[in-house]
């Protein structure tokens, strides 16, 4: 899914949101009553894709965990990894790193990537988050860019600005060949990226 498509889609939502808050206001809807619907449907619809694409992409390796805890040490250089409830926490131990994708609709998310080395292609890891804070620990030297998205929470880049979402990059990215991108869409939560 392209950049624009996802802004458009949480653009729609918050509109849709938006409305109900001023009708509630002009009593003519129950608000909480809306926004429990719509918050329920929107989690049914997230945990069934979640599940789904997990099955798909990890049905061998058991990188798929509906109830309890991921915690693993991985020497691959791709992390694949989805829960529904339970938090996953992955340390990194291989040198060569190309990227993945982490999914959780209930739980925290932890990566630490600090043992990585060389960052091969394509360089790109994504998380998927609506219930949970995200906390991504790179090695010091590797250059990144952040694209984090939370619609209730913050994001901390490594140099410790604060923002609520957007696009961070180190300064020597674009010249660097060992850098990362990380993308992050994210609900409920705070993301925090550290050396």
């Amino acid at each position: 899914m392209s950049d624009h498509s996802r802004s458009m889609r949480w653009g729609i939502v918050l509109i849709v949101i938006g409305a109900v808050i001023i009708l509630h206001a002009a009593g003519v809807v129950d608000f909480w009553r809306i926004i429990g619907l719509l918050f329920g449907l929107l989690l049914i619809w997230w945990g069934y894709r979640a599940i789904k694409r997990g099955r798909c992409e990890s049905s061998e390796d058991g990188n798929f965990i509906v109830f309890g805890d991921n915690v693993v040490e991985d020497a691959s250089s791709r992390l694949e990894y989805s829960s529904v409830f339970g938090d996953t926490r992955i340390k990194a131990v291989g040198k060569e790193f190309s990227g993945g994708n982490i999914k959780a609709v209930f739980g925290d998310i932890a990566v630490d990537l600090s043992g990585i080395e060389r960052i091969t292609e394509p360089g790109r890891l994504d998380f998927d988050s609506v219930f949970g804070d995200i906390r991504i620990r790179l090695p010091r030297g590797l250059e990144y860019e952040i694209d984090g998205h939370s619609i209730f929470g913050s994001m901390t880049a490594p140099d410790g600005t604060r923002t609520h979402g957007g696009r961070r990059r180190s300064p020597g990215f674009d010249e660097s060949t060992n850098r990362i991108r990380i993308r992050i869409s994210h609900v409920f939560g705070d993301n925090e990226i550290t050396r």
